[in-house]
């Protein structure tokens, strides 16, 4: 997107703790912050009056670079899916990067997501194992 701001910028407290939301979105059970985001490039990203964090770890791997979506939290106007989608193809780029991916809880991201180009390439199961006998 033309008029989109993607800055690259520095974790501290705060941007952790703005993160919270999206981490527990997370489907991996005993993810915490540090876990989630451990490797994390943090972006902010702002298109006419939404505003958000964006959280990214570069993944190297056999065949290339995916680019994993590990964190994002919205704090003005809704998000338009096309322009964070096209934010987050930037910065794969940039990186890179030949493949994009996300886990997530939230139904609605999928769906934005779907309509962007994304495909679902599975399912991920878990079963925590500390209340089963």
């Amino acid at each position: 997107m033309a008029d989109a701001s993607i800055v690259p910028i520095a974790w501290d407290a705060e941007r952790i703790a703005a993160m919270l939301p999206s981490v527990h979105a997370s489907p991996w059970p005993l993810d915490g912050p540090k876990d989630a985001l451990s490797g994390a490039l943090l972006f902010d990203f702002t298109h006419g009056g939404a505003h958000a964090l964006l959280a990214v770890r570069p993944v190297r791997l056999t065949h290339g670079t995916r680019l994993d979506v590990v964190g994002l939290v919205s704090d003005g106007d809704r998000l338009s899916a096309a322009a964070i989608d096209a934010a987050a193809v930037r910065i794969a780029r940039e990186y890179g990067a030949q493949a994009l991916a996300m886990c997530t809880v939230r139904g609605h991201l999928v769906k934005a997501c779907a309509r962007n180009g994304w495909n679902i390439t599975g399912m991920v199961m878990a079963k925590e194992l500390n209340n089963v006998q």
